[in-house]
């Protein structure tokens, strides 16, 4: 049965006032099904549809719908048994479209304003669904499309003028929330599979958010994504591939800014991936954070990784390939940049710089490598790489200008290098199994000693089980300056150590073959120091102290035994 409905004041007038009555068409087939329509105003439309064509018949079914202003326009189909619908309409030029088509669906859409439209498909035979779409602004759009399975639920709020939302969800007990709140923002959310979940949100009651982009997909099983940013021009870009994985990354919450990007990219099962880029370290209100982009790409299972970024155009990249990975990376300040790529399985980074400038490059191939890059200051460089297994590596420079570069190829090699001051400079190499390098100029944290500048340490281990520390520091105020150290050692259970203290000194060791040991101690001004030991099971101890000193040591052969001492008042 057709039931076309008009206003009692609109039969008793012309055809002037026709063209502005109201419409309302509802066609019911089947039992017990309910249709409510108030309009109030001019020109609104209203069609509500409870039939099927492919179910046999639609019963139990409830429509209600409510238009208050002009030219608003609703459509609702309940094809199946047992949906709910609700629309209402309170301004002018609304748009509405409803289509469910199952059983026991339920659609609730609430539009106030101008020209918001919305669209709402629960249909393909499927079950369960339940969307709720509410509108408040000039012209937002929602596209809202669940299918494939049942028992999926959307929620989309949108305030403000110009956003645009598309939720596309396949399969069963998937749920997508999104919140828009400003103006001209878009969000793209498709989720296939069972039990994904969903969260986006784009301004707030306390910060709008103008021009935001977020993308997410999910594919596969218990995958969970959250979304949240606000201020201007920000993106998200969310994909997972798998099931149990979980990514969150939050832009601007609380902090003035815009254009920052963060992207996360997920594939395996129960990987987990943060990225912030908020003012979250400083904690510092109202502080701007500009122009920041953070990629996370993960591929394998169980991977971690946080990325924390406060400040303006900083860059921060992470790739993992494998499984049981960490990253931590943090970086406070302007133009930072920060890279870590991890190959293997279980491998442990952090990095964490704070001041302008900087640059981490960290590369880890192989199982159960670990390493710790922090850096303090402006235009600091630090390169770690690690092939092999069970490597540990640690970098600290706190100063501007230093260079560090970390090498290992083997197993179970153990470097750390810290630099305090500026314009220090450390180059290690380790190639082989358990070799061991300790490089420090400069003292941890120590307001006396941290300011060490210039100084310039080169290792090379090419063997097993070498053991070499070079320290270039003083107890003085000022700092040890523009000392150099380089140590070789090519061999087995070689034995290095280099202590100098004060200014411009020059130790230089080279160790061929295995078991040697050599010390070099020096303080004061302007020492230099040259030992050779080529051979097995040599030993050499050098001590200067005082001004101008000069030692050559050569030993040939083995077990040889030198020690000098070098003085003056």
């Amino acid at each position: 049965m057709k039931k076309v409905i008009l206003s009692a004041s609109a039969l008793m007038c012309g055809t002037i006032m026709f063209a502005q009555t109201n419409l309302s068409t509802v066609d019911q087939v089947g039992e017990q099904n309910t249709s409510t329509v108030g309009q109030t105003g001019v020109d609104n439309i209203s069609n509500v549809d409870q039939l099927t064509y492919t179910l046999g018949t639609s019963d139990d079914n409830t429509s209600v719908v409510t238009q208050s202003g002009d030219s608003n326009i609703s459509f609702v189909w309940n094809d199946g048994d047992g949906h709910d619908s609700s629309v209402t309409q309170d301004g002018t030029d609304n748009n509405s479209y409803v289509n469910m088509w199952g059983n026991e669906s339920k659609s609730t859409v609430n539009q106030k304003g101008t020209e918001n439209k919305s669209r709402v498909y629960q249909w393909n035979r499927t079950n369960d669904h339940v969307s709720s779409v509410v509108q408040d602004g000039l012209k937002n759009v929602s596209f809202v499309r669940q299918q494939g399975g049942d028992g999926n639920t959307s929620d989309v709020n949108q305030t403000g003028d110009l956003n645009n939302s598309d939720v596309r969800q396949l399969g069963n007990t998937n749920e997508s929330n999104v919140l828009q709140d400003g103006e001209s923002n878009r969000n793209y959310v498709t989720q296939t599979g069972d039990d994904n979940m969903a969260t986006v949100r784009q301004g707030s009651t306390d910060w709008e958010s103008r021009h935001g982009l977020v993308n997410v997909y999910q594919r596969g099983d218990e995958n969970t994504a959250t979304a949240i940013q606000e201020e201007d021009y920000n993106q998200i870009d969310q994909d997972q591939i798998g099931n149990n994985n979980t990514v969150t990354a939050k832009q601007n919450i609380g902090a003035w800014g815009d254009s920052n990007i963060a992207k996360q990219y997920q594939e395996g099962n129960s990987n987990e991936a943060t990225a912030r880029q908020e003012n979250y370290i400083s904690d510092t209100y109202g502080v701007d954070n500009d122009l920041n982009n953070t990629l996370q790409i993960q591929k394998g299972d169980n991977n971690k990784a946080v990325a924390y970024q406060d400040g303006k155009k900083n860059d921060l990249d992470l790739y993992q390939l494998g499984n049981g990975n960490s990253d931590n990376q943090k970086q406070k300040g302007e133009l930072n940049r920060s890279d870590v790529d991890q190959l293997g399985n279980s491998n442990v980074s952090g990095v964490e710089q704070e001041g302008d400038s900087n640059r981490s490059i960290v590369y880890q191939l192989g199982d159960s490598n670990s390493s710790d890059v922090f850096e303090k200051g402006n235009t600091n460089y630090s390169y770690i790489r690690q092939e092999g297994n069970e490597n540990n590596a640690v970098i600290k420079q706190v100063g501007d200008t230093n260079n560090s570069t970390l090498r290992q190829i083997g197993d179970g090699n153990n470097s750390e290098t810290w630099q305090y001051g500026d314009t220090n400079m450390s180059t290690v190499t380790q190639t082989g199994n358990n070799n061991s390098s300790l490089v420090s100029q400069g003292r941890d944290f120590d307001a006396n000693t941290a300011d060490s500048d210039n100084n310039k340490s080169t290792v090379r281990q090419k063997g097993n089980g070498n053991w070499q520390s070079t320290d270039q520091y003083t107890p003085l105020a000022g700092g040890s300056n523009d000392n150099i150290s380089n140590v070789y050692q090519d061999g087995n259970n070689n034995y290095s150590f280099n202590s100098q203290t004060g200014d411009r000194h020059n130790s230089d060791v080279d160790q061929l073959g295995n078991s040697n040991e050599s010390e070099i101690w020096q303080g004061g001004f302007e020492q230099t120091s040259v030992v050779l030991q080529d051979g097995n099971s040599n030993m050499s101890h050098v001590h200067q102290s005082g001004n101008n000193h000069m030692s050559t040591v050569r030993q040939l052969g083995n077990d040889n035994n030198s020690h000098v001492t070098q003085a003056n008042n």
